[in-house]
Protein backbone atom coordinates (compact mmCIF):
# COMPACT_ATOMS: atom_id res chain seq x y z
CA UNK A 1 0.00 0.00 0.00
CA UNK A 2 1.50 3.37 -1.09
CA UNK A 3 1.45 6.50 1.04
CA UNK A 4 1.92 9.69 -1.08
CA UNK A 5 2.01 12.19 1.77
CA UNK A 6 4.36 15.14 1.17
CA UNK A 7 7.10 15.95 3.66
CA UNK A 8 9.91 18.54 3.94
CA UNK A 9 13.50 17.37 3.69
CA UNK A 10 15.61 18.36 6.70
CA UNK A 11 18.74 19.00 4.64
CA UNK A 12 17.45 20.87 1.63
CA UNK A 13 14.34 22.37 3.22
CA UNK A 14 12.33 21.67 0.07
CA UNK A 15 9.02 19.83 -0.05
CA UNK A 16 9.13 16.58 -2.00
CA UNK A 17 6.59 13.85 -2.72
CA UNK A 18 7.61 10.47 -1.44
CA UNK A 19 6.10 7.07 -1.70
CA UNK A 20 6.76 5.10 1.44
CA UNK A 21 6.06 1.40 1.36
CA UNK A 22 4.12 0.38 4.46
CA UNK A 23 5.19 -2.85 6.07
CA UNK A 24 2.91 -5.84 5.85
CA UNK A 25 1.54 -7.43 9.01
CA UNK A 26 3.85 -10.44 8.52
CA UNK A 27 6.92 -8.19 8.30
CA UNK A 28 5.90 -6.30 11.43
CA UNK A 29 5.24 -9.53 13.35
CA UNK A 30 8.60 -11.01 12.37
CA UNK A 31 10.37 -7.76 13.24
CA UNK A 32 8.75 -7.79 16.69
CA UNK A 33 9.89 -11.36 17.27
CA UNK A 34 13.44 -10.49 16.21
CA UNK A 35 13.53 -7.41 18.46
CA UNK A 36 15.93 -7.64 21.44
CA UNK A 37 13.05 -7.22 23.89
CA UNK A 38 11.29 -10.32 22.51
CA UNK A 39 14.53 -12.29 22.42
CA UNK A 40 15.25 -11.45 26.06
CA UNK A 41 11.70 -12.46 27.02
CA UNK A 42 12.15 -15.72 25.10
CA UNK A 43 15.41 -16.44 26.93
CA UNK A 44 13.76 -15.68 30.29
CA UNK A 45 10.88 -18.05 29.49
CA UNK A 46 13.15 -20.93 28.50
CA UNK A 47 15.54 -20.52 31.44
CA UNK A 48 12.70 -20.14 33.93
CA UNK A 49 10.74 -23.17 32.71
CA UNK A 50 13.70 -25.53 32.46
CA UNK A 51 16.11 -24.26 35.12
CA UNK A 52 14.67 -21.84 37.67
CA UNK A 53 11.42 -23.72 38.36
CA UNK A 54 13.39 -26.82 39.32
CA UNK A 55 16.11 -24.95 41.23
CA UNK A 56 13.90 -22.48 43.12
CA UNK A 57 10.22 -23.48 42.94
CA UNK A 58 7.86 -20.81 44.20
CA UNK A 59 5.23 -18.25 43.28
CA UNK A 60 7.66 -15.92 41.52
CA UNK A 61 9.00 -18.57 39.09
CA UNK A 62 5.41 -19.53 38.31
CA UNK A 63 4.50 -15.96 37.34
CA UNK A 64 7.80 -15.09 35.64
CA UNK A 65 6.96 -17.32 32.67
CA UNK A 66 3.60 -15.58 32.27
CA UNK A 67 5.24 -12.15 32.18
CA UNK A 68 7.86 -13.26 29.66
CA UNK A 69 5.51 -15.26 27.42
CA UNK A 70 2.97 -12.45 27.03
CA UNK A 71 5.69 -10.17 25.65
CA UNK A 72 6.24 -12.14 22.44
CA UNK A 73 3.13 -14.34 22.13
CA UNK A 74 0.96 -11.62 20.47
CA UNK A 75 3.58 -11.24 17.73
CA UNK A 76 3.65 -15.01 17.28
CA UNK A 77 -0.14 -15.03 16.99
CA UNK A 78 0.04 -12.13 14.52
CA UNK A 79 2.13 -14.32 12.20
CA UNK A 80 -0.85 -16.66 11.93
CA UNK A 81 -3.26 -13.74 11.46
CA UNK A 82 -1.11 -11.91 8.89
CA UNK A 83 -2.86 -13.34 5.79
CA UNK A 84 -6.20 -12.03 7.05
CA UNK A 85 -5.42 -8.68 8.73
CA UNK A 86 -3.46 -5.54 7.93
CA UNK A 87 -0.58 -4.33 10.07
CA UNK A 88 -2.83 -1.73 11.69
CA UNK A 89 -5.38 -4.37 12.77
CA UNK A 90 -3.25 -7.49 13.35
CA UNK A 91 -1.33 -6.11 16.35
CA UNK A 92 -4.26 -4.89 18.51
CA UNK A 93 -6.29 -7.95 17.49
CA UNK A 94 -3.52 -10.33 18.57
CA UNK A 95 -3.11 -8.51 21.88
CA UNK A 96 -6.86 -8.65 22.53
CA UNK A 97 -7.14 -12.34 21.66
CA UNK A 98 -4.11 -13.12 23.83
CA UNK A 99 -5.61 -11.24 26.81
CA UNK A 100 -8.97 -13.01 26.46
CA UNK A 101 -7.33 -16.43 26.07
CA UNK A 102 -4.99 -15.90 29.03
CA UNK A 103 -7.76 -14.77 31.37
CA UNK A 104 -9.94 -17.68 30.24
CA UNK A 105 -7.39 -20.44 30.90
CA UNK A 106 -6.58 -18.93 34.31
CA UNK A 107 -10.21 -18.65 35.45
CA UNK A 108 -12.39 -20.98 33.36
CA UNK A 109 -12.27 -24.77 33.69
CA UNK A 110 -13.47 -25.49 30.13
CA UNK A 111 -10.92 -23.17 28.48
CA UNK A 112 -8.17 -24.54 30.72
CA UNK A 113 -8.96 -28.15 29.80
CA UNK A 114 -9.24 -27.31 26.08
CA UNK A 115 -5.82 -25.61 26.09
CA UNK A 116 -4.26 -28.53 27.95
CA UNK A 117 -5.70 -30.90 25.35
CA UNK A 118 -4.35 -28.77 22.51
CA UNK A 119 -0.85 -28.68 24.01
CA UNK A 120 -0.93 -32.44 24.60
CA UNK A 121 -2.04 -33.03 21.00
CA UNK A 122 0.77 -30.85 19.64
CA UNK A 123 3.55 -32.08 21.92
CA UNK A 124 2.44 -35.65 22.66
CA UNK A 125 3.20 -35.15 26.37
CA UNK A 126 0.88 -34.66 29.34
CA UNK A 127 0.29 -31.00 30.16
CA UNK A 128 -0.99 -29.21 33.25
CA UNK A 129 -1.92 -25.51 33.25
CA UNK A 130 -2.52 -24.15 36.73
CA UNK A 131 -5.72 -22.10 37.08
CA UNK A 132 -4.80 -19.07 39.18
CA UNK A 133 -6.75 -15.79 38.72
CA UNK A 134 -3.87 -13.85 40.33
CA UNK A 135 -1.77 -14.62 37.24
CA UNK A 136 -3.80 -11.91 35.47
CA UNK A 137 -1.20 -9.46 36.78
CA UNK A 138 1.00 -10.61 33.88
CA UNK A 139 -1.37 -8.88 31.44
CA UNK A 140 0.70 -5.73 31.93
CA UNK A 141 3.25 -7.33 29.60
CA UNK A 142 0.74 -6.93 26.77
CA UNK A 143 1.23 -3.17 27.00
CA UNK A 144 4.90 -3.66 26.13
CA UNK A 145 3.95 -6.00 23.28
CA UNK A 146 1.50 -3.46 21.83
CA UNK A 147 4.00 -0.61 22.11
CA UNK A 148 6.64 -2.72 20.36
CA UNK A 149 4.18 -3.50 17.55
CA UNK A 150 3.36 0.18 16.98
CA UNK A 151 7.04 1.13 16.84
CA UNK A 152 7.87 -1.58 14.32
CA UNK A 153 4.79 -0.79 12.21
CA UNK A 154 5.97 2.82 11.75
CA UNK A 155 9.42 1.87 10.50
CA UNK A 156 10.15 1.41 6.78
CA UNK A 157 10.74 -2.04 5.33
CA UNK A 158 14.15 -3.35 6.38
CA UNK A 159 16.57 -5.77 4.85
CA UNK A 160 15.85 -9.40 4.11
CA UNK A 161 18.27 -10.51 6.82
CA UNK A 162 15.96 -8.93 9.39
CA UNK A 163 13.07 -10.97 8.02
CA UNK A 164 15.14 -14.14 8.18
CA UNK A 165 15.97 -13.38 11.80
CA UNK A 166 12.26 -12.94 12.45
CA UNK A 167 11.47 -16.33 10.91
CA UNK A 168 14.11 -17.97 13.09
CA UNK A 169 12.78 -16.17 16.17
CA UNK A 170 9.24 -17.26 15.32
CA UNK A 171 10.34 -20.88 15.20
CA UNK A 172 12.12 -20.59 18.54
CA UNK A 173 9.12 -18.85 20.10
CA UNK A 174 6.75 -21.57 18.89
CA UNK A 175 9.00 -24.30 20.30
CA UNK A 176 9.40 -22.46 23.61
CA UNK A 177 5.64 -22.00 23.93
CA UNK A 178 4.90 -25.67 23.24
CA UNK A 179 7.90 -27.17 25.05
CA UNK A 180 7.54 -25.46 28.39
CA UNK A 181 8.30 -27.66 31.35
CA UNK A 182 5.36 -29.90 32.20
CA UNK A 183 4.46 -30.33 35.83
CA UNK A 184 3.14 -33.87 35.73
CA UNK A 185 0.58 -34.51 38.45
CA UNK A 186 1.21 -37.58 40.63
CA UNK A 187 -0.89 -40.58 39.75
CA UNK A 188 -1.05 -43.78 41.81
CA UNK A 189 -1.57 -46.45 39.18
CA UNK A 190 -0.97 -49.70 41.09
CA UNK A 191 -0.67 -51.12 44.62
CA UNK A 192 1.57 -54.15 45.16
CA UNK A 193 1.43 -56.45 48.20
CA UNK A 194 4.89 -57.63 49.34
CA UNK A 195 3.68 -59.17 52.58
CA UNK A 196 5.27 -57.01 55.25
CA UNK A 197 5.05 -53.91 53.10
CA UNK A 198 2.91 -52.41 50.38
CA UNK A 199 4.18 -50.53 47.35
CA UNK A 200 2.28 -47.74 45.56
CA UNK A 201 3.54 -46.95 42.07
CA UNK A 202 3.35 -43.40 40.74
CA UNK A 203 3.01 -43.70 36.97
CA UNK A 204 1.94 -41.61 33.97
CA UNK A 205 -1.62 -41.62 32.69
CA UNK A 206 -2.84 -43.45 30.67
CA UNK A 207 -1.22 -46.40 32.46
CA UNK A 208 -1.60 -50.01 31.45
CA UNK A 209 0.43 -52.99 32.65
CA UNK A 210 1.12 -55.42 29.78
CA UNK A 211 0.15 -59.07 30.03
CA UNK A 212 3.76 -60.15 30.60
CA UNK A 213 4.15 -57.74 33.53
CA UNK A 214 6.21 -54.62 34.03
CA UNK A 215 9.73 -54.31 35.41
CA UNK A 216 10.25 -51.88 38.29
CA UNK A 217 12.62 -49.01 37.54
CA UNK A 218 14.51 -46.58 39.81
CA UNK A 219 13.16 -43.77 37.61
CA UNK A 220 9.68 -44.40 39.01
CA UNK A 221 8.33 -42.81 42.17
CA UNK A 222 7.63 -45.65 44.62
CA UNK A 223 5.86 -45.19 47.95
CA UNK A 224 6.07 -47.71 50.80
CA UNK A 225 3.52 -48.47 53.53
CA UNK A 226 4.10 -50.64 56.60
CA UNK A 227 0.67 -50.19 58.20
CA UNK A 228 -1.59 -51.68 55.58
CA UNK A 229 -1.94 -48.57 53.43
CA UNK A 230 -2.91 -45.92 56.00
CA UNK A 231 0.32 -43.92 55.63
CA UNK A 232 2.88 -43.83 52.82
CA UNK A 233 6.54 -42.82 52.58
CA UNK A 234 8.52 -41.83 49.48
CA UNK A 235 11.40 -44.21 48.69
CA UNK A 236 13.51 -41.27 47.50
CA UNK A 237 13.88 -40.16 51.09
CA UNK A 238 17.06 -41.23 52.84
CA UNK A 239 15.28 -42.90 55.78
CA UNK A 240 13.28 -45.29 53.56
CA UNK A 241 14.85 -48.37 52.04
CA UNK A 242 14.23 -48.68 48.30
CA UNK A 243 12.47 -51.82 47.01
CA UNK A 244 14.19 -54.53 45.02
CA UNK A 245 14.27 -53.23 41.44
CA UNK A 246 14.51 -56.75 39.97
CA UNK A 247 10.93 -57.36 41.09
CA UNK A 248 8.28 -57.43 38.35
CA UNK A 249 4.79 -55.92 38.63
CA UNK A 250 2.06 -58.27 37.44
CA UNK A 251 -1.11 -57.06 35.75
CA UNK A 252 -3.96 -56.87 38.32
CA UNK A 253 -6.96 -59.11 37.66
CA UNK A 254 -10.22 -57.58 36.47
CA UNK A 255 -12.09 -59.21 39.37
CA UNK A 256 -10.58 -59.68 42.85
CA UNK A 257 -11.81 -62.14 45.48
CA UNK A 258 -11.77 -61.47 49.20
CA UNK A 259 -9.40 -64.10 50.69
CA UNK A 260 -11.45 -64.21 53.90
CA UNK A 261 -14.81 -64.42 52.12
CA UNK A 262 -14.54 -66.37 48.84
CA UNK A 263 -18.11 -65.42 47.88
CA UNK A 264 -17.36 -61.67 47.96
CA UNK A 265 -15.94 -60.29 44.71
CA UNK A 266 -15.06 -56.77 43.56
CA UNK A 267 -14.55 -55.23 40.14
CA UNK A 268 -14.11 -51.79 38.51
CA UNK A 269 -16.62 -50.73 35.85
CA UNK A 270 -16.82 -47.59 33.70
CA UNK A 271 -13.36 -46.66 34.96
CA UNK A 272 -14.64 -45.04 38.17
CA UNK A 273 -17.30 -47.31 39.71
CA UNK A 274 -16.55 -50.15 42.16
CA UNK A 275 -19.08 -52.97 42.20
CA UNK A 276 -19.39 -55.79 44.74
CA UNK A 277 -20.88 -59.24 44.45
CA UNK A 278 -21.76 -61.29 47.54
CA UNK A 279 -22.75 -64.41 45.56
CA UNK A 280 -19.51 -65.16 43.67
CA UNK A 281 -20.28 -62.99 40.66
CA UNK A 282 -23.86 -63.99 39.88
CA UNK A 283 -25.22 -60.50 40.71
CA UNK A 284 -23.50 -57.15 41.22
CA UNK A 285 -24.29 -53.95 43.07
CA UNK A 286 -22.51 -50.60 43.29
CA UNK A 287 -20.32 -50.39 46.37
CA UNK A 288 -18.61 -47.04 45.71
CA UNK A 289 -19.03 -44.27 43.14
CA UNK A 290 -19.22 -40.52 42.79
CA UNK A 291 -22.68 -39.26 41.91
CA UNK A 292 -22.79 -37.97 38.34
CA UNK A 293 -24.20 -34.66 39.58
CA UNK A 294 -21.13 -34.09 41.78
CA UNK A 295 -18.38 -35.16 39.39
CA UNK A 296 -17.82 -31.57 38.24
CA UNK A 297 -17.12 -30.39 41.78
CA UNK A 298 -14.94 -33.44 42.52
CA UNK A 299 -12.90 -32.75 39.41
CA UNK A 300 -12.56 -29.03 40.23
CA UNK A 301 -11.66 -29.67 43.88
CA UNK A 302 -8.94 -32.18 43.04
CA UNK A 303 -7.96 -30.84 39.63
CA UNK A 304 -8.26 -34.22 37.88
CA UNK A 305 -10.82 -36.66 36.55
CA UNK A 306 -11.28 -39.90 38.45
CA UNK A 307 -9.94 -43.10 36.89
CA UNK A 308 -9.51 -46.18 39.07
CA UNK A 309 -6.80 -48.79 38.50
CA UNK A 310 -6.03 -52.17 40.10
CA UNK A 311 -7.37 -53.48 43.44
CA UNK A 312 -5.37 -55.31 46.11
CA UNK A 313 -6.25 -57.18 49.34
CA UNK A 314 -3.28 -56.77 51.78
CA UNK A 315 -2.37 -60.23 53.09
CA UNK A 316 -1.48 -58.92 56.59
CA UNK A 317 -4.73 -56.91 57.01
CA UNK A 318 -7.81 -59.11 56.50
CA UNK A 319 -10.96 -57.43 55.23
CA UNK A 320 -9.13 -54.39 53.84
CA UNK A 321 -9.26 -53.51 50.13
CA UNK A 322 -6.99 -50.94 48.45
CA UNK A 323 -7.76 -49.35 45.09
CA UNK A 324 -5.26 -47.22 43.13
CA UNK A 325 -7.15 -44.00 42.29
CA UNK A 326 -4.63 -42.16 40.10
CA UNK A 327 -4.19 -38.48 41.10
CA UNK A 328 -6.63 -39.04 43.97
CA UNK A 329 -4.27 -41.32 45.88
CA UNK A 330 -5.75 -44.56 47.20
CA UNK A 331 -9.26 -45.64 48.16
CA UNK A 332 -9.39 -47.97 51.18
CA UNK A 333 -12.34 -50.15 52.18
CA UNK A 334 -12.30 -51.52 55.74
CA UNK A 335 -13.89 -54.68 57.08
CA UNK A 336 -17.13 -52.78 57.84
CA UNK A 337 -17.53 -51.68 54.24
CA UNK A 338 -16.56 -48.02 54.81
CA UNK A 339 -14.54 -46.26 52.10
CA UNK A 340 -11.81 -43.70 52.90
CA UNK A 341 -9.54 -41.63 50.68
CA UNK A 342 -5.82 -41.90 51.50
CA UNK A 343 -3.21 -39.35 50.38
CA UNK A 344 0.00 -40.73 48.84
CA UNK A 345 2.67 -38.08 48.44
CA UNK A 346 0.99 -35.11 46.80
CA UNK A 347 -1.77 -37.29 45.32
CA UNK A 348 -4.82 -36.93 47.50
CA UNK A 349 -8.56 -37.57 47.49
CA UNK A 350 -11.02 -34.99 46.25
CA UNK A 351 -14.36 -34.07 47.78
CA UNK A 352 -17.89 -33.94 46.43
CA UNK A 353 -19.09 -31.06 48.66
CA UNK A 354 -17.68 -28.33 50.87
CA UNK A 355 -19.47 -26.11 53.37
CA UNK A 356 -16.61 -23.90 54.55
CA UNK A 357 -17.34 -20.33 53.37
CA UNK A 358 -13.76 -19.68 52.24
CA UNK A 359 -13.63 -22.93 50.25
CA UNK A 360 -17.04 -22.23 48.69
CA UNK A 361 -15.78 -18.90 47.38
CA UNK A 362 -12.52 -20.49 46.20
CA UNK A 363 -14.38 -23.23 44.34
CA UNK A 364 -16.26 -20.74 42.15
CA UNK A 365 -13.74 -17.90 42.32
CA UNK A 366 -13.31 -17.75 38.56
CA UNK A 367 -17.05 -17.41 37.94
CA UNK A 368 -17.41 -14.77 40.64
CA UNK A 369 -14.53 -12.82 39.10
CA UNK A 370 -16.25 -12.84 35.71
CA UNK A 371 -19.49 -11.59 37.28
CA UNK A 372 -17.61 -8.75 38.94
CA UNK A 373 -15.81 -7.82 35.71
CA UNK A 374 -19.01 -7.84 33.66
CA UNK A 375 -20.76 -5.71 36.28
CA UNK A 376 -17.92 -3.18 36.38
CA UNK A 377 -18.21 -2.85 32.59
CA UNK A 378 -22.02 -2.81 32.40
CA UNK A 379 -22.56 -0.21 35.13
CA UNK A 380 -20.65 2.65 33.42
CA UNK A 381 -22.11 1.60 30.06
CA UNK A 382 -25.64 2.07 31.42
CA UNK A 383 -24.61 5.43 32.87
CA UNK A 384 -23.25 6.49 29.47
CA UNK A 385 -26.54 5.50 27.83
CA UNK A 386 -28.41 7.90 30.13
CA UNK A 387 -26.00 10.71 29.25
CA UNK A 388 -26.45 10.06 25.53
CA UNK A 389 -30.12 10.91 25.95
CA UNK A 390 -29.20 14.15 27.69
CA UNK A 391 -26.35 15.11 25.35
CA UNK A 392 -28.70 16.55 22.74
CA UNK A 393 -29.30 19.55 24.96
CA UNK A 394 -26.09 19.52 27.03
CA UNK A 395 -23.35 18.60 24.59
CA UNK A 396 -20.55 20.52 26.30
CA UNK A 397 -21.39 19.14 29.74
CA UNK A 398 -21.75 15.62 28.34
CA UNK A 399 -18.35 15.81 26.61
CA UNK A 400 -16.53 16.98 29.74
CA UNK A 401 -18.32 14.36 31.87
CA UNK A 402 -17.37 11.54 29.52
CA UNK A 403 -13.71 12.58 29.44
CA UNK A 404 -13.44 12.83 33.20
CA UNK A 405 -15.21 9.50 33.78
CA UNK A 406 -13.04 7.76 31.21
CA UNK A 407 -9.93 9.05 32.95
CA UNK A 408 -11.15 7.89 36.36
CA UNK A 409 -12.14 4.47 35.02
CA UNK A 410 -8.63 3.99 33.61
CA UNK A 411 -7.00 5.32 36.77
CA UNK A 412 -8.86 2.92 39.06
CA UNK A 413 -7.25 -0.36 37.88
CA UNK A 414 -3.94 1.41 37.20
CA UNK A 415 -3.54 2.16 40.92
CA UNK A 416 -3.89 -1.48 41.97
CA UNK A 417 -1.88 -2.86 39.05
CA UNK A 418 0.88 -0.32 39.68
CA UNK A 419 1.32 -1.52 43.24
CA UNK A 420 1.32 -5.17 42.15
CA UNK A 421 3.91 -4.55 39.43
CA UNK A 422 6.19 -2.66 41.80
CA UNK A 423 5.89 -5.36 44.46
CA UNK A 424 6.63 -8.05 41.85
CA UNK A 425 9.72 -6.21 40.62
CA UNK A 426 11.27 -5.41 44.01
CA UNK A 427 10.17 -8.67 45.64
CA UNK A 428 8.61 -6.84 48.60
CA UNK A 429 4.84 -6.39 48.91
CA UNK A 430 5.37 -3.14 50.82
CA UNK A 431 4.02 -1.83 54.12
CA UNK A 432 0.80 -3.46 55.35
CA UNK A 433 -0.90 -0.07 55.51
CA UNK A 434 -0.15 0.55 51.83
CA UNK A 435 -1.51 -2.89 50.91
CA UNK A 436 -4.72 -2.15 52.80
CA UNK A 437 -5.20 1.40 51.52
CA UNK A 438 -4.41 0.87 47.83
CA UNK A 439 -7.42 -1.36 47.02
CA UNK A 440 -9.68 1.05 48.89
CA UNK A 441 -8.32 4.00 46.91
CA UNK A 442 -8.77 2.09 43.65
CA UNK A 443 -12.34 1.21 44.60
CA UNK A 444 -13.01 4.80 45.66
CA UNK A 445 -11.83 6.14 42.31
CA UNK A 446 -14.08 3.66 40.49
CA UNK A 447 -17.11 4.60 42.59
CA UNK A 448 -16.39 8.28 41.98
CA UNK A 449 -16.40 7.60 38.24
CA UNK A 450 -19.85 6.04 38.62
CA UNK A 451 -21.56 8.31 41.15
CA UNK A 452 -20.37 11.74 40.03
CA UNK A 453 -21.93 11.52 36.51
CA UNK A 454 -25.29 10.60 38.01
CA UNK A 455 -25.10 13.48 40.47
CA UNK A 456 -24.47 15.83 37.57
CA UNK A 457 -27.15 14.13 35.49
CA UNK A 458 -29.76 14.79 38.18
CA UNK A 459 -28.64 18.43 38.45
CA UNK A 460 -28.66 19.18 34.70
CA UNK A 461 -31.68 17.11 33.60
CA UNK A 462 -34.78 19.19 32.78
CA UNK A 463 -36.92 16.87 34.92
CA UNK A 464 -35.24 16.25 38.27
CA UNK A 465 -37.76 13.74 39.63
CA UNK A 466 -37.47 11.46 36.61
CA UNK A 467 -33.67 11.77 36.71
CA UNK A 468 -33.59 10.62 40.35
CA UNK A 469 -35.81 7.66 39.47
CA UNK A 470 -33.46 6.73 36.63
CA UNK A 471 -30.53 6.86 39.05
CA UNK A 472 -32.42 4.63 41.51
CA UNK A 473 -33.08 2.05 38.78
CA UNK A 474 -29.37 2.16 37.89
CA UNK A 475 -28.44 1.42 41.50
CA UNK A 476 -30.92 -1.45 41.67
CA UNK A 477 -29.66 -2.90 38.39
CA UNK A 478 -25.99 -2.74 39.43
CA UNK A 479 -26.67 -4.48 42.74
CA UNK A 480 -28.85 -7.12 41.06
CA UNK A 481 -26.13 -7.84 38.48
CA UNK A 482 -23.58 -8.28 41.25
CA UNK A 483 -25.66 -10.36 43.70
CA UNK A 484 -28.29 -12.42 41.89
CA UNK A 485 -25.96 -14.37 39.53
CA UNK A 486 -23.71 -15.25 42.46
CA UNK A 487 -26.41 -16.99 44.48
CA UNK A 488 -26.83 -20.17 42.35
CA UNK A 489 -23.05 -20.49 41.96
CA UNK A 490 -22.50 -20.25 45.73
CA UNK A 491 -25.17 -22.91 46.29
CA UNK A 492 -23.37 -25.42 44.07
CA UNK A 493 -20.24 -26.28 46.19
CA UNK A 494 -22.28 -27.28 49.30
CA UNK A 495 -24.56 -29.45 47.14
CA UNK A 496 -27.78 -27.43 47.44
CA UNK A 497 -27.72 -27.29 43.63
CA UNK A 498 -26.29 -30.63 42.62
CA UNK A 499 -25.47 -30.04 38.94
CA UNK A 500 -22.94 -27.41 37.86
CA UNK A 501 -24.62 -26.75 34.46
CA UNK A 502 -27.86 -25.94 36.32
CA UNK A 503 -26.08 -23.48 38.63
CA UNK A 504 -24.25 -21.86 35.72
CA UNK A 505 -27.44 -21.64 33.66
CA UNK A 506 -29.31 -19.99 36.52
CA UNK A 507 -26.45 -17.51 37.00
CA UNK A 508 -26.45 -16.56 33.30
CA UNK A 509 -30.24 -16.26 33.27
CA UNK A 510 -30.17 -14.06 36.39
CA UNK A 511 -27.52 -11.78 34.88
CA UNK A 512 -29.30 -11.42 31.53
CA UNK A 513 -32.72 -10.86 33.13
CA UNK A 514 -31.35 -8.26 35.54
CA UNK A 515 -29.46 -6.46 32.77
CA UNK A 516 -32.45 -6.34 30.40
CA UNK A 517 -35.09 -5.39 32.96
CA UNK A 518 -32.91 -2.88 34.79
CA UNK A 519 -31.65 -1.23 31.61
CA UNK A 520 -35.12 -0.79 30.21
CA UNK A 521 -36.35 0.83 33.43
CA UNK A 522 -33.32 3.11 33.83
CA UNK A 523 -33.32 4.25 30.19
CA UNK A 524 -37.08 4.80 30.19
CA UNK A 525 -36.81 7.21 33.12
CA UNK A 526 -33.69 8.82 31.64
CA UNK A 527 -35.58 9.48 28.41
CA UNK A 528 -38.36 11.16 30.36
CA UNK A 529 -35.82 13.16 32.36
CA UNK A 530 -34.35 14.59 29.13
CA UNK A 531 -37.72 15.95 27.95
CA UNK A 532 -38.44 19.67 28.37
CA UNK A 533 -40.25 20.49 31.62
CA UNK A 534 -44.00 21.01 31.61
CA UNK A 535 -45.05 24.63 31.13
Amino acid sequence: MIDSRAFRSRRSGCTIASQILRRSSLDVALACLAHPVSLVALAVLVSNDHVLKAAAPGWWTGKLSDFAGLVFFPALLAVALSPFASARLAGPLSVGVTALWFVSIKTNEVANAATEGLVEALTGAPSTIVRDPTDAIALVSLGLALRLWKREAQRPASRRTRRRAGVAAAGLAALATMATSVLRPPSIVHVVDLGDELLAIDGIEPFEIPAEGLQLSPAWDIFVSSDGGRTWRDTHRADVEAPEWSWKVERPPEVVQDPNDPGQWFRITQGSVIERSSDAGRSWETDWEIAASRRAFYRRDSGHDLRLHGMTFPSRHPGRLLVAAGPHGILMRDARGRWTGIAVGTAGPGRTVTRAPAEIVRSVGGELLWIGLLTTVFAPALSAAAWILLSRERRREARSTWLLCAGLLMLSPAIGLGLLVVSEEVGDPGPPLLLAVTPLVSLGVYLLALLWPWRRFVRLAPRGLEARRSRARWWQTSLALLVLPMLPLLLWPPGVIAWYPVALGLAVAAFVASAVAGSRAAIRWARRAALPPDP
